[in-house]
């Protein structure tokens, strides 16, 4: 075409950006999608290092409009022993609790905080504190299961009717120390609420930065045109704006999932997928697999919506074993638009030697 790159900019100003992270352009519906507030501010520290970046600015002002409304800390729910609150702030709330200095330490691997307490006071050892029969649980016990919101398993010892000494579970000590750690837990609310409004404004703003980021790609797909697609033995005459996007989403991607709701045409956006992606030469042989229930639907909406098409839809009895080396070679060796097959007709195509040796490294590596 004559028509020069910066005019080909200009025209699709809209729809493209540049990401300065990747190096190159991207569609609109992949840029301003995921994490767009950690995308921003990647581009702000590159726009330090090159402020006259004009592509890579346009691009941080879409993304910082497309970020989601932040919520104050007013709307957000705290609970003690979420993950992503720093250790700093569990151990000023500890101090508070017990009014001596601790040290807490997360560690990921196992999912475990330590705690250490630098002294000891009636709050320890008397406010939160539990008696059981063979050790007694501390306020720093009680902190722990706090933070992990668990409650203590203790046991008494009791005598069965043969007089011989059983362990059961002490439900009095139980039902004491899960009251303590409501207590510790409600605490902690009320403790929130109670700092200075900045420190209120960090948290939210923590909480903001990792969970309130992500916007869900939106795929634009009103442009396609449809060859081959016949609309002569359906109720409808075209495609649902829903089941474009859905196609464009496929395309774009290689792939993706479909969670509409049951009766919104899912059948129709793999068929059409399935071809659309052969047609534009992304995929080489498209392959359906579907439940024994509604397997036979699907290959009917297929047919139905590309007559043209050849389609291979084989039936149990192409895969006793007799026939069954002629439905792989039929595969193999046929230009198909689509083949569609049960779970369990695909899970006896044999793999290659290559590829079960490159499954069990996988899984050798993994044990």
């Amino acid at each position: 075409s004559d028509i020069g790159r910066r005019e080909l900019l200009e025209q699709l100003e809209s729809r493209i950006f540049y990401n300065p992270m990747m190096k190159r352009y991207e569609i609109r519906d992949r840029f301003i999608a995921g994490n767009v507030i950690a995308k921003a501010e990647w581009i702000e520290k590159h726009l330090k290092e090159y402020p006259d970046d004009k592509e890579s600015g346009r691009s941080l002002e879409a993304l910082k409009d497309a970020a989601p409304e932040p919520i104050g800390f007013e709307l957000l729910d705290f609970n003690l022993g979420e993950r992503w609150i720093p250790t700093s702030v569990y151990e000023e709330f500890a101090e508070y609790l017990f009014g001596v200095k601790t040290r807490i330490s997360y560690t990921e691997s196992i999912d475990e905080f330590g705690i250490t307490l630098e002294g000891s006071n009636a709050n320890i050892t008397d406010k939160y504190f539990v008696k059981g029969e063979k050790r007694g649980y501390y306020g720093n016990d009680l902190l722990k299961h706090a933070l992990h919101n668990t409650v203590p398993d203790i046991t008494k010892t009791v005598q069965d009717k043969d007089g011989k000494d059983i362990k059961v579970r002490d439900a009095d000590a139980i039902q004491l120390a899960d009251a303590k750690i409501n207590e510790i837990r409600k605490e902690f609310v009320n403790w929130l609420n109670e700092q200075l409004p900045q420190f209120k404004q960090n948290l939210a703003g923590m909480y903001n930065r990792k969970f309130n980021c992500y916007v869900r790609p939106a795929y634009d797909g009103s442009a396609q045109t449809f060859p081959g697609l016949s609309f002569e033995q359906f109720p409808y005459k075209e495609l649902y704006p829903s089941q474009k996007d859905a196609v464009q989403m496929i395309k774009q991607n290689g792939g993706g999932i479909c969670w509409h709701e049951v009766g919104t045409g899912k059948t129709m956006i793999m068929c059409v997928s399935a071809y659309e992606m052969k047609r534009l030469g992304l995929v080489q042989k498209p392959l359906i697999i579907g439940l024994k229930a509604n397997v036979h639907e699907i290959a009917d909406t297929f047919r139905k919506a590309y007559p043209s098409a050849k389609v291979l839809y084989p039936g149990k009895e192409d895969f006793t074993p007799a026939n069954r080396k002629e439905v792989f070679s039929k595969i193999k060796n046929n230009n198909w638009d689509c083949i569609i097959l049960t779970h369990d007709q695909f899970a006896k195509i044999p793999q290659s030697e290559q590829t079960m040796i490159d499954i069990f490294t996988e899984e050798l590596a993994d044990v």
